[in-house]
């Protein structure tokens, strides 16, 4: 089992970042904190979601929802060419992105093999739920079981496939292989991947309240609600844009350890 080290990763990316940043801010902000601008800027309220109608959620406007896969297409083709960045010296931003855009599909196929086994775990601990509730425990300490167990399964699926992006990014492998791969790379390394995660959504979740909360005051402020409103967006997305590039050189830097290779 290959070693891991977080400390070493993270002295690797901000001396990567220092580097190259140059070259992959300008990457994040168009293809990751733009893209989530414009969504977010498409939804007339901020609590437009969470409404509650008759007890039923309000319906999603379809530009919302067209606007919301767009969207995320887009932002999976620039982690792609950010990894792509961060993986392989000498390349161009325009073969990274060529790159990013030819190596969707195994991206959108693995997600797709994670979520059909998503929902197998959860039949399974729901039966496990019920059969836990009908022995005499009660539906809701049946109820309370399965959603922790839910939880905990997704955490450490999560976890342990937190590499696969990078993977598919640097590797011509089929959706398959590639999990596989990524399940494999990451035996007995659950916990520190975990604490990476949380670590630094976290840290991101955190700045970029606070540049909303300031950036959306002052907007108000100076130019009224909508103003503040706007101004509170692109203060998050900015933040969402350069966390996204750190967020990608050291799960690049991650990967490299675990794959045995030196860049």
């Amino acid at each position: 089992m290959a070693a891991l080290s977080l400390g070493k990763a993270w002295e690797e990316s901000v001396a990567f970042g220092k580097r190259e940043g140059q070259l992959l801010l300008p990457v994040s902000m168009a293809l990751i904190a733009l893209p989530w601008l414009i969504l977010f800027s498409m939804i007339p309220d901020d609590n437009f979601l969470m409404k509650m109608e008759n007890g039923k959620a309000p319906d999603v406007p379809a530009s919302v929802s067209f606007g919301m896969l767009l969207c995320g297409l887009i932002v999976a083709i620039g982690s792609l060419t950010l990894y792509t960045l961060s993986l392989r010296r000498g390349v161009s931003v325009g073969e990274a992105l060529r790159h990013g855009v030819r190596r969707m599909p195994v991206v959108i196929l693995s997600s797709l093999v994670i979520a059909a086994g998503g929902i197998v775990a959860l039949i399974f601990i729901s039966l496990i739920a019920g059969i836990i509730a009908v022995a005499g425990a009660g539906q809701d300490t049946g109820t309370g079981i399965a959603l922790i167990a839910l939880l905990a399964v997704f955490l450490y699926a999560y976890a342990r496939l937190s590499l696969l992006v990078a993977l598919v990014a640097d590797r011509a492998t089929g959706p398959l292989d590639s999990l596989r791969a990524a399940w494999r790379m990451t035996a007995g390394h659950a916990g520190k991947l975990f604490l990476f995660i949380v670590a630094i959504t976290a840290l991101t979740i955190i700045v970029q309240s606070a540049a909303q909360l300031a950036l959306g005051v002052t907007g108000q402020l100076l130019g009224g609600k909508e103003i503040g409103r706007l101004a509170g967006l692109i203060g998050a997305s900015i933040i969402s844009g350069v966390a996204q590039v750190y967020m990608c050189v050291m799960q690049a830097r991650l990967y490299l350890q675990l794959a045995g290779g030196e860049r």
